[in-house]
């Protein structure tokens, strides 16, 4: 597109990716239509296209957007907004510490990023020196968007380090072909070729050797690649010709039988936290809370959306409940508002294989006001005594990251907080807490570790 953005497929295949990487991630999907964006300016900047292909090709852009929003039934405005949040705390949320012995491949990440970000100021120096930055400026612009685009990479690759540090090296080996396709045709072209190559290297040996990954080297060297290729179009050309039966087994799930469809019968149903499957395998109506998964409502607007659903007429009318989380979480922190409408509309009618099964109450009510609320500044390491009453206590806490702590969050992860709970009994193991959710109405003066706690709860 940057070398010939008049050329009609070129300027198609970068929307499409773009409108269609939106839709399908939005986290992604935002930095691609900001490349996109990016691109297309540059290029009318640079005179490669007049202002009047420019604002043909922003406003086609933004049409194709609604269209897809209304092709796919999303709310394109509350898919942003969400989107956003989803973006900002996502870091805090979500990070899982790196693997014990997986050092070597943060440090291999960041070698790859040396290199590209060298290989940039290498190519910046030498066009300021020569005076030719206008010239040079087309290598210069995707030096930019690669870099940009590792970054991102490294993001979704070492923020969630258990299980997606292949993220970085499989993507930095396709993003560095960029790289080789725009070096200079003069000086610094064997300098940016070996930079590339040792990138390439560096992620083959990375992904080969990295746990849990498939190990191209040894499929390479026994061939296996090919049986395993072969295998996955089977696959594919067997469940085409199999659609329809697999389609009429799905359909079935409605009218089978089962004791949650005795239970439930035709009415909505939702299921917290997370294990979504149960409501299609047992053929129920499902009605989801607009973040359908409560580990990832991890702030108090997310959370909120939820705790609206849960108040409103069109709330479900029974949720399969279990008390559990990810990542060594204090289960009855997440989705805390929603919990207090839960906890203020449903009664447990039942229990079946580990999940309690709530009804809504007839009347739904609103949630009572907060009472007699108070601030108090607490430091690292002190005790919050909570008072003893037969109310519901809950509370809300702000931390704030050092200058330090914030430098770290946005390069690589947070700082770990964590959080220890000392009851009359004894003081169960510290739980990971995060801030964004910590930041939410959390009930304190109840410990909910698990389903038991909270039916006994419920039941006193």
């Amino acid at each position: 597109l940057i070398k010939e953005p008049y050329k009609a497929i070129y300027l198609f295949q970068a929307a499409l990716f773009s409108i269609l990487g939106f839709y399908l991630k939005i986290s992604l999907g935002l930095v691609g239509v900001f490349l996109f964006f990016s691109a297309i300016s540059y290029a009318v900047i640079r005179k490669k296209v007049t202002i009047k292909f420019y604002l043909l090709t922003v406003l086609s852009f933004i049409i194709g957007l609604f269209l897809g929003a209304k092709l796919l039934n999303v709310d394109l405005k509350g898919y942003i907004s969400s989107g956003l949040q989803f973006i900002d705390d996502y870091n805090d949320s979500m990070f899982t510490p790196l693997g014990a012995g997986h050092e070597i491949y943060l440090y291999a990440s960041v070698f790859i990023m040396v290199i590209v970000a060298f290989l940039a100021g290498y190519r910046l120096f030498v066009s300021l020196l020569e005076k030719k930055i206008l010239q040079n400026s087309d290598e210069l612009f995707v030096y930019a968007v690669v870099g940009i685009s590792l970054f991102v990479f490294f993001k979704s690759g070492f923020v969630r380090a258990e299980g997606h540090l292949h993220i970085f090296f499989e993507n930095a080996s396709m993003f560095i072909v960029f790289l080789y396709l725009y070096r200079p045709v003069e000086i610094g072209r064997r300098i940016t070729a070996i930079g590339c190559w040792f990138t390439l290297i560096i992620s083959f040996i990375g992904i080969s050797r990295m746990p849990g990954n498939y190990h191209p080297n040894q499929r390479l060297a026994d061939l296996s690649f090919l049986s395993n290729k072969a295998g996955e179009i089977k696959r594919y050309f067997e469940q085409v010709v199999c659609y329809n039966q697999a389609v009429a087994i799905s359909d079935k799930l409605d009218s089978s039988d089962n004791e949650l469809k005795r239970i439930i019968g035709s009415n909505t149903a939702d299921i917290i936290p997370h294990e979504i499957s149960k409501i299609y395998f047992n053929g129920l109506r499902y009605n989801p809370r607009p973040v359908i998964q409560s580990y990832a409502a991890y702030n108090r607007y997310l959370d909120s959306l939820n705790f609206q659903k849960y108040i409103s007429p069109d709330a479900p009318d029974y949720v399969l409940l279990t008390v559990s989380s990810i990542d060594d979480r204090y289960p009855f922190f997440d989705e805390s508002q929603t919990k207090l409408a839960l906890i203020n509309n449903y009664r447990i009618i039942g229990e079946l294989n580990d999940d309690l099964i709530l009804k809504k109450k007839e009347v739904i009510q609103n949630v009572p006001e907060a009472q007699n609320a108070e601030s108090v500044n607490i430091k690292f390491g002190e005790d919050i005594t909570v008072k003893k009453t037969d109310d519901l206590q809950y509370a809300r806490f702000f931390v704030e990251y050092s200058l330090w702590g914030k430098i770290r969050r946005f390069f690589y992860q947070p700082p770990t907080l964590m959080i220890t709970f000392t009851l009359d009994d004894g003081a169960p193991p510290p739980l990971k807490a995060l801030p964004p959710i910590l930041a939410d109405a959390a009930i304190i003066n109840k410990y909910v570790g698990n389903t038991l706690d909270f039916q006994i709860d419920r039941k006193s």
